[in-house]
């Protein structure tokens, strides 16, 4: 019941963000500054997809407990990468024109959004501890793509709710399947 509230609103949200794309790309260009964009251009790397494998790979190989489910954690990231590249491609969605940073490829949806929110469910269940951490990154890196032009407000909610979707079928999957002990590190 709990996910069903989760995807509910997820998809009212990213509904609703398509409507306030042109309003959230006029606010980040007066919020504008240079030391912020300095600064958002670094967490920003936090939030790309190699960032994310290593990041989380790390917290899972250092659990011994975990490790297990270090080949779920990657089917989820591969799964959310290689979903991201079909609906970018799909879609092919133009980037905003304000960007503030070098960007290529289509923008919806947002692959840094899909790569952040894909391994939280993963995080939730065997690191409770790191999940409030993890959202509040997670929250950081698409304030980050908005503010640097480099996403609309629907890309960003969109490519969470992917995210987050992906995670949740990856480990519903595996723990009908016992993926953990099949492919063990």
């Amino acid at each position: 019941m709990k996910n069903i509230t989760i995807y509910t609103i997820g998809i009212v949200l990213a509904a609703a963000s398509f409507l306030l794309d042109k309003a959230a790309l006029n606010f980040f260009k007066l919020i504008n500054n240079d030391f912020v964009t300095a600064l958002m251009s670094v967490v920003t790397v936090l939030g790309s997809s190699l960032a994310v494998v290593i990041l989380t790979t790390l917290i899972f190989m250092f659990s011994k407990k975990n490790r297990k489910y270090l080949s779920v954690l990657w089917i989820t990231l591969i799964i959310g990468y290689l979903l991201t590249s079909l609906l970018k491609t799909l879609t092919a969605r133009e980037r905003p024109e304000s960007l503030l940073i070098e960007e290529t490829g289509f923008s919806f949806p947002s692959g840094h959004s899909v790569a952040v929110f894909a391994p939280f469910i993963i995080i939730k269940k065997h690191f409770p501890k790191l999940k409030l951490y993890w959202i509040i990154l997670a929250a950081i890196v698409l304030f980050s793509r908005l503010y640097l032009g480099a996403h609309y407000l629907s890309d960003v909610i969109a490519g969470a709710l992917i995210g987050y979707l992906v995670g949740d079928l990856v480990i519903m999957a595996s723990d009908k399947l016992k993926i953990s002990k099949f492919l063990k590190f």
